[in-house]
């Protein structure tokens, strides 16, 4: 996977930058997912899944660094690690 691949992170980052003026926390991001699969279909949310996965891998820290310094609101790669187990968790259910 390359640094294309993970657009449809980028997107909901993105989205979530757009919804809200402070940085990622899991309750938050929560409610953005409850929003975020009510507007895409099912692919687009399994795509999600994969790609926060692929974002726990250090080999992708450029990507996640970029995106969360756009869209993050401050957040650090090891804070945001710690939230995404529980937000694919959140997605999958």
């Amino acid at each position: 996977m390359d640094e294309d691949q993970l657009l449809t992170f980028e997107h909901f980052m993105a989205m979530y930058y757009c919804n809200h003026s402070e940085a990622p926390t899991l309750k938050r991001l929560e409610s953005y997912a409850r929003l975020y699969r009510g507007m895409e279909d099912k692919q687009v949310v399994n795509t999600l899944v994969e790609q926060l996965k692929v974002t726990k891998d250090a080999r992708f820290d450029n990507e996640l660094e970029d995106t969360l310094n756009r869209y993050g609101h401050g957040i650090s790669i090891k804070d945001f690690r710690l939230l995404i187990d529980p937000l694919i968790q959140f997605l999958i259910k």
